[in-house]
């Protein structure tokens, strides 16, 4: 009885109901804190270009084209300094393998320059490399599609892309690939010396709630350049656009490299029209 009695001086009506009502506040005031900071880290400028990208909730795609030996054998090229060392070989010397990909120079440093800033914004699950071959159907995912390969072409003929698209001639032809603005339907000038490129991002038509980023030049200098653009002017975009689908056209100094990569222009649903020098 001692005990009933000293439980019911303690464990009054006002403590119990203050014991049930903090099992029930706590929980939501945790729940809404992990949602304001998830909101706070989206609220970045960098996320919020990205977007599901960067979240490690969402399946992430970067689809970079592969090359596919025909005869199994590759050039090594040698340094000039090492022809001493190799002196009963030449400047280039031939090693077989009998099956193997490889990635061509511009794809692969802007694969690695998209990589970095995913990397720097804390995307490290459920991200997957995929050769355009094996994910030329694969749409449930937000998607980066790098360079000029088959899928990137779909990608720039999307309904949504107001903005720009590279036209690449036939493989018969000598002619160069022409960036097109969309706007107007006409090829943009190319001044002689530069090469170009654009970044895209688009809504996925096919799945919602996620986004497509395509990067991709005229030339390989082109891609490169629009990979380290992007990588280095993500929170500059994002203080412009936000979360808006935009299109940037940038131009690059053949004889510079990616440092010289300048913007030429860029469209969003946000304002039609911005040129930058």
């Amino acid at each position: 009885m001692d005990y009933l009695k000293r439980f019911s001086e303690v464990f009054t009506p006002q403590v119990i109901s203050g014991v049930i009502l903090g099992a029930l506040v706590v929980p939501f005031c945790l729940f809404e804190a992990k949602r304001l900071l998830q909101y706070l880290i989206d609220s970045c400028p960098a996320r919020k270009v990205m977007e599901g990208l960067t979240r490690n909730s969402e399946n992430c795609l970067v689809c970079v084209d592969r090359l596919r030996s025909a005869n199994g054998k590759l050039l090594r090229r040698l340094p000039d300094d090492s022809l001493d060392y190799y002196a009963n070989l030449k400047k280039e010397y031939i090693f077989e393998r009998k099956d193997y990909e490889l990635w061509t120079e511009g794809d692969s440093q802007a694969a690695i320059y998209i990589l970095n800033v995913l990397g720097k914004l804390g995307k490290t699950e459920k991200l997957d490399i995929v050769p355009v071959g094996k994910a030329w159907d694969e749409w449930d995912a937000n998607i980066v599609c790098i360079g000029g390969n088959l899928k990137s072409r779909n990608i720039m003929n999307f309904e949504n892309n107001k903005f720009y698209k590279v036209e690449y001639p036939p493989s018969t032809q000598a002619a160069p690939a022409e960036v097109i603005d969309l706007a107007g339907n006409k090829p943009i000038h190319r001044e002689i010396g530069f090469d170009y490129g654009i970044i895209l991002k688009l809504r996925n038509p096919y799945s919602k709630g996620k986004v497509i980023f395509t990067v991709l030049g005229t030339e390989a200098m082109g891609t490169q350049a629009a990979g380290y653009y992007l990588a280095t002017h993500l929170k500059q975009l994002g203080k412009e656009v936000g979360r808006a689908e935009f299109g940037v056209l940038i131009k690059v100094d053949i004889s510079s490299g990616v440092q010289a990569t300048q913007r030429v222009d860029i469209r969003t649903s946000k304002f039609k029209r911005r040129s930058t020098a």
